[in-house]
């Protein structure tokens, strides 16, 4: 199991990366309200072209903002909590490549909201959470705070890929019927 000081630098890299939480939640917000314009004032095609676009976007400036953060992740350890601390830039590194993952998620429920197909998110949610309790425990025995870190960035993935699986369904079933 994980020592304190693993526990603690996970939760000071967490803080850091916290702050771009809060761009998260601001799109969280934005999106849903503007998806819902789009799908009720236009077209699903509309819709669907307008999550892509963001999903793009935002898949493009968080993946050049990762690579800065990835680049610099020991010197900002430094920086902001002092030199015995830069030996934890790969923590860092781990999560700004979650944090994508974690950005990818906001549009996909979006969407989904929007049509009204909620229970695909509660199916994929379950099973990562199921995939959680049984996985988290061996990979942190085995491989430490490397473990952890794969495994929320596996729990992510799954999320996704059901989603986005189950999504293309509906999205092909749409465009069909139009």
């Amino acid at each position: 199991i994980l020592g304190p000081v693993a526990v603690g630098i996970i939760r000071l890299i967490q803080n850091i990366i916290g702050a771009l939480n809060v761009v998260l939640l601001a799109i969280e917000n934005f999106l849903p309200t503007k998806f819902s314009a789009l799908y009720e004032r236009e077209s699903f095609d509309s819709l669907y072209t307008y999550f892509k676009k963001v999903s793009i976007i935002g898949l493009i400036g968080l993946s050049v903002f990762a690579l800065f953060l990835s680049l610099f992740s020991s010197d900002l350890l430094t920086l902001l909590y002092g030199k015995e601390y830069s030996q934890y830039g790969y923590i860092m590194n781990w999560y700004v490549f979650i944090f994508i993952f974690m950005f990818l998620i906001v549009p996909l429920r979006g969407m989904l909201r929007t049509i009204n197909e909620t229970k695909i998110w509660f199916t994929a949610y379950m099973i990562t959470s199921l995939f959680s309790l049984l996985a988290f425990y061996p990979l942190e025995k085995e491989f430490g705070i490397n473990g952890v870190m794969f495994g929320i960035l596996s729990a992510h993935v799954l999320l996704i890929g059901i989603t986005w699986h189950k999504l293309k369904k509906i999205i092909r079933i749409r465009f069909e019927s139009n």
